[in-house]
Formats: C-alpha cells, structure tokens, sequence
C-alpha cells in the first residue's frame, strides 16, 4: 500500500479530530488527583565493580491516588534504576526474571 499526500491529511485530520473531541468529551484529561512517579535510584557501575544485577518484577503503583494497577519494572515494581557509566567502561548486566 502506497501512501499518498491525500492519505496522509485524511489521516492528519483525522487524528486531529480525535484529540479534540477526545479533550471536549473529558476523555482522555489529566487525572483529577495526581501522584509523583517514584524516583529511580541511581546505580554508578564504577562503584559496583562494573557489575550490576538487576530483577525484572512485577508490582502494584497507584498512579491515581486510590486507584492502583500492576506494573512491571528492574529491581523495584516501577519502572527501574539509573544506571550511570562512564565512556568507554565495560559493564556486565545480570537479569534475573522474577515475573510469574
């Protein structure tokens, strides 16, 4: 399938016409009571003997306030850490997969 300038504005217009309908009708709009997403702790390489194991978990987060959902992330039910190298290191990285 081949696309073409008119394909593409249908398309623009399309997806342009959702957004807006979508903020009209209250779909889609900021949570009314919102929650921090946690802060990843940070891992230097350096000081870890340029090996670093992390888990892959699942958890429970409450993104809106009262509201919680399963969640997937490396070493903490959230997302994961920030792992900081320097140029030119080599780091080994161990997963363990702990996702049932």
């Amino acid at each position: 399938m081949r696309l073409t300038r008119r394909k593409f504005a249908i398309g623009c217009g399309a997806f342009a016409t959702t957004a807006v309908l979508s903020e009209r009708l209250g779909i889609g709009g900021s949570a009314p009571s919102r929650t921090l997403l946690p802060i990843p702790k940070l891992i230097d390489s350096a000081k870890h003997g340029s090996s670093i194991n992390l888990t892959a978990m699942s958890g429970r987060h409450a993104f809106i306030r009262g509201k919680p959902t399963s969640t997937y992330g490396y070493s903490v039910p959230v997302l994961g850490p920030v792992i900081r190298l320097g140029r030119g290191d080599e780091v080994e990285v161990t997963i363990q997969n702990a996702l049932h």
